[in-house]
């Protein structure tokens, strides 16, 4: 039996789109292949460099600070932190909790806070060291006024990273009805070096400030318009 013509056309039809498909295109031999994606700067492994415009953020806080330049870096679940080599050289780490209510609780919470970070980045305080010195004694902090934030300072010799001797900087306050707690180890003084990490420190800790917030749109009377 002969096939019927709807039959004919459609498999002419067919035949006809098949052959009217064009092959894909070819990929040209040596292209160079796709960027790989970058580091999320989330492990101290990923190796990610601090620049002058890094702006790494800080956990549980709406805040940024700017690492040293050329240290590396990571923005970790509980804390961010900046070194400059590992286990012995200079380093800073930051992290913040919710405070308790009772002053006690906070000025202990606090000492943890420290104690733990120390512990976690290889810095052995001094025998009388800087939380039970300074937070549990009579000494009063300098004030260190940052975005508009009042923060306490506190410094002290003796300290030790690795084998490295040098001092402990800790710095402490409430930020956004949470506890920013800082701390930081710089080689000892009396080298161009020392005096370099020194600086760097400083104004990586006055770089703290607010990520910049998007305004919101005003009304024609000149109000906050309504969410």
């Amino acid at each position: 039996m002969k096939p019927t013509l709807p039959l004919v056309a459609a498999l002419l039809c067919s035949a006809v789109v098949a052959c009217s498909e064009s092959p894909p295109p070819e990929v040209p031999k040596g292209a160079p292949p796709p960027p790989p994606p970058l580091p999320k700067c989330e492990a101290l492994a990923e190796a990610c460099l601090a620049r002058a415009d890094t702006k790494a953020r800080l956990p549980g806080l709406d805040w940024t600070i700017t690492p040293p330049k050329g240290w590396r870096y990571a923005q970790l679940a509980d804390v961010t932190v900046a070194e400059q080599s590992k286990d012995t050289g200079a380093v800073l780490a930051i992290t913040s909790f919710a405070p308790p209510k009772a002053s006690w609780e906070l000025k202990k919470a606090r000492i943890d806070a420290l104690d733990a970070l120390a512990k976690s980045w290889n810095v052995q305080l001094a025998f009388k060291n800087i939380v039970d010195l300074h937070l549990r004694g009579p000494d009063i902090p300098d004030t260190l006024d940052v975005a508009g934030v009042k923060l306490s300072i506190w410094e002290q010799e003796g300290a030790k990273r690795g084998a490295a001797p040098g001092n402990v900087v800790a710095v402490v306050g409430t930020v956004d009805e949470r506890e920013l707690v800082v701390i930081a180890f710089v080689p000892k003084a009396g080298s161009a070096a020392a005096e370099a990490d020194s600086q760097s420190v400083s104004a990586a800790i006055q770089s703290l400030a607010f990520k910049k917030r998007e305004s919101k749109p005003s009304d024609s009377k000149g109000g906050s318009a309504k969410p």
